[in-house]
């Protein structure tokens, strides 16, 4: 069974756990499809090729990814990265790419949101959090993704600034 099939399967599954059920598989998919790469948090995340391979497999899948693949760059670490100009604000907040897509009835939709709403089904309320594995916020790779709770998110990136800086972690 090829690749970009294997990929459809798992994005047409349902079941009660659909989001959460369907980024398991899809990261798994990519883990047996090419090596990992693992983060300075001791994270690991699929290959640059891997990453190139799923996005190529969702854009013949999912109209939606395809239209918003015209803009994506692909990283050396297989992050798929939109045009952001700034990484923080003047007041040092994380900044995000934003998307319209009419035809898939987004305004203003962060893209990771929107990417996860689109290719997993996931409607995330602003007590569920996609923290970015891989710490990039111009970040929409599917397999950089971990649906959190706001605590989680907020402890993973004290650990990750922590680990970043050369201290030891704590937890």
């Amino acid at each position: 069974m090829s690749f970009s099939h294997e990929v459809g399967e798992i994005l047409a599954q349902v079941d009660e756990d659909v989001p959460t059920r369907k980024l398991s598989l899809l990261k798994e998919l990519c883990f047996r499809t090419g090596d990992a790469i693992q983060l300075p948090i001791g994270v690991d995340i699929p290959s640059p090729e891997a990453s190139k391979a799923l996005l190529e497999a969702m854009c013949i899948c999912i109209p939606a990814i395809d239209r918003l693949a015209q803009k994506i760059t692909l990283s050396s670490i297989g992050c798929w990265e939109l045009p952001l100009p700034a990484e923080y604000d003047d007041k040092r907040r994380a900044r995000y790419p934003q998307i319209t897509d009419r035809e898939a009835g987004a305004k203003n939709l962060l893209a990771h949101r929107y990417v996860a709403r689109v290719a997993l089904g996931a409607t995330l309320g602003r007590l569920n959090f996609i923290d970015h594995i891989c710490r990039v916020h111009a970040c929409c790779n599917l397999t950089h993704f971990d649906f959190v709770t706001p605590g989680q998110n907020n402890q993973r990136s004290i650990i990750y600034r922590a680990t970043v800086n050369g201290q030891e972690r704590i937890f």
